[in-house]
């Protein structure tokens, strides 16, 4: 009959010998797992400063329209140029904050710094966890 004892050591043994296989899994996995967490930092990245762009455009096309609506409203190129005036002033408005939008995510400086050196990014990231 088989003592406690044996059966302790080769439940041991059989736990160490499937940790050695996993620590080896992992550390042939790690370059590539490490190259991929850096793409995925840049691309998040780089989505956060193409949405400042597109709300930049949307701001110019929304000022623009803005402009030619109290331009006909001024010049009553219509009947209800009140009216017409109101919109200019509504899109002007709503042209400045999605402006100011824009503004705020495209001078991100960690952004910036997450596409061309996502490494760098990790690592303020991990500091700010850290402090805060």
């Amino acid at each position: 009959m088989p003592s406690w004892a044996d059966a302790s050591s080769r439940l041991t043994d059989f736990a160490i010998q499937k940790l050695n296989s996993t620590f080896d899994t992992v550390s042939k996995a790690m370059p590539t797992v490490t190259k991929y967490v850096l793409d995925v930092t840049s691309m998040n990245c780089l989505v956060n400063i193409l949405q400042g762009l597109v709300m930049l455009i949307i701001s110019g096309i929304m000022g623009y329209t803005a402009l030619r609506l109290w331009k006909y409203g001024e010049e009553g190129y219509t009947d209800r140029h009140e009216f017409s005036m109101i919109g200019g002033v509504i899109l002007g408005i709503g042209c400045v904050i999605s402006l100011i939008i824009s503004v705020v995510i495209l001078i991100d400086f960690w952004s910036w710094v997450g596409i061309f050196r996502p490494d760098l990014y990790l690592i303020h990231l991990a500091v700010q966890k850290v402090v805060h």
